[in-house]
């Protein structure tokens, strides 16, 4: 059985400012960008800029379905739902849309598969996983062009979401006079 004692970690005096040193960490001052870090980390940003914003897109359509079909209409339940659901995994929220409908749509539904695969792998593998082809231009350009291409599933995703929210808001609005 684990000791259920807290302990405490504790840093010799001088330690925390040799950090940087350990850790191999640069002289700001003297950084280049021979690899163009900074551009691959640009693309980047974008396509996690639209992986946030798909996410966002699904918690609002279950957001939007709740409200109306299961008439949550007090302030104080709809933000309790909005603040639950942005709080779930994008997988979370895919898993808990399949779960309500189902998207006869073949393309759609792989788009959606597809870029939360894509999400994943720019969260959690992507510089482990490209890091070393940094230093080839060859290689790099075709990162540029992944990261390109993951961003545009991702916001294409989005889209699609955004436009399945407008469809039942008008479905259930109008059914439900």
């Amino acid at each position: 059985m684990p000791d259920t004692e807290k302990h405490t970690i504790s840093f010799a005096p001088g330690a925390k400012e040799h950090l940087d040193v350990v850790a191999g960490l640069p002289d700001l001052n003297s950084v280049t960008d021979d690899h163009q870090v900074t551009d691959i980390c640009m693309f980047f940003g974008s396509a996690a800029y639209y992986a946030q914003f798909f996410e966002a897109s699904l918690a609002e359509f279950l957001v939007t379905y709740r409200r109306l079909a299961e008439k949550v209409h007090l302030d104080s339940d709809v933000q309790t739902l909005e603040e639950t659901l942005h709080k779930k995994t994008m997988g979370a929220l895919l898993t808990e849309l399949r779960k309500l409908f189902t998207i006869d749509d073949a393309e759609i539904d792989t788009l959606l598969s597809d870029a939360l695969k894509k999400r994943n792998f720019l969260m959690h593998e992507f510089f482990r996983a490209r890091e070393p082809d940094f230093p080839s231009k060859l290689k790099r350009q075709r990162i540029f062009e992944e990261l390109i291409e993951i961003g545009l599933t991702l916001k294409k995703a989005m889209f699609a979401v955004r436009g399945m929210n407008a469809a039942i808001q008008q479905y259930l609005q109008i059914d439900d006079k």
